[in-house]
């Protein structure tokens, strides 16, 4: 197995497991955040409003899930 192969296996290792790793509740934030961050280009008032839900709606679900894994723990 050549240098750049093993370096790919490693790397993508590494992903799988921080994917693996990444709880429902920081998935949810990162969406929220990219909601909040398509709300701060959009140019009207409607999509801007639209983005502030969606993501007003993941900053819901992220809590929900963070309040049921801390009820695992």
């Amino acid at each position: 197995m050549g240098p750049s192969l093993r370096l790919f296996l490693g790397t993508f290792g590494l992903l799988l497991h921080l994917v693996l790793m990444e709880n429902d509740a920081d998935r949810y934030l990162r969406q929220a955040k990219a909601c909040l961050d398509e709300a701060q280009k959009a140019t009207r008032v409607a999509d801007k409003e639209a983005w502030l839900n969606l993501s007003e709606e993941w900053m819901v679900m992220a809590e929900k899930a963070q309040r049921e894994s801390s009820y695992e723990h």
